[in-house]
């Protein structure tokens, strides 16, 4: 900004003044610009994000209850084609 004299009243130039504030709503334009799109992706991946539930089946269970269906399966297959 500059300043002149003029009839002993200090006047502004208001050229730069107005360039100044130009540059900063373009730069408040950009700002807007780039947390628009930002908040697009994390709403897009909310959107796509899955949760995934994982089980622990405990050991007992295993070997008392899905072992023996196996092996059930496994003799029923063998009789089934008389091997064995």
């Amino acid at each position: 900004m500059k300043a002149h004299q003029d009839g002993g009243i200090l006047t502004a130039d208001l050229d730069g003044h107005v360039s100044h504030h130009k540059d900063d709503e373009e730069q408040i334009a950009k700002y807007r610009e780039l947390l628009q799109s930002i908040q697009e992706k994390e709403k897009r991946h909310r959107e796509t994000d899955m949760e995934m539930e994982i089980k622990w089946v405990p050991v007992m269970l295993i070997t008392k209850v899905l072992l023996p269906v196996k092996l059930l399966k496994a003799k029923e297959q063998t009789s089934k084609t008389g091997i064995g």
